[in-house]
C-alpha cells in the first residue's frame, strides 16, 4: 500500500503470545460499495502495524466495529457469503 511509516503518529504495542508487538493508530474510512445501489462509509481507527519479517505476511483483517454493524448470512451448500449493511456512519445512494 505504499504506506509512509515515518509520518505515522500514535504508536502503540501490544502484547501477545509471540512477545510485544508495536502499531501506529490512524483514522481512516473505510469505503464498501453495493454496485449499483450504494457506497458506505465506515470511520474507524485502523491499527497498521510495523514493518517487521513477521509481520508481512499477515492478511488484512475487517474489523469487528464494521461486521457487528452488518447482517450475515452464510449458505454453504450454495458455497454463498452475503453482507447486508445495517447501519454505517454515511450512506450514500449509487442511483
Amino acid at each position: 500500500m505504499n504506506v509512509d511509516y515515518a509520518r505515522l503518529r500514535g504508536r502503540t504495542e501490544s502484547l501477545g503470545t509471540g512477545g510485544v508487538a508495536y502499531s501506529f493508530v490512524e483514522p481512516a474510512t473505510v469505503v464498501l460499495t453495493d454496485p449499483g445501489r450504494s457506497m458506505y462509509l465506515f470511520h474507524v481507527n485502523l491499527d497498521i502495524a510495523s514493518p517487521s519479517p513477521d509481520t508481512l505476511e499477515l492478511p488484512s483483517l475487517l474489523g469487528r466495529e464494521i461486521l457487528d454493524r452488518m447482517l450475515m448470512t452464510y449458505d454453504a451448500t450454495n458455497g454463498v457469503l452475503r453482507f447486508k449493511v445495517r447501519s454505517a456512519d454515511r450512506i450514500i445512494p449509487l442511483r
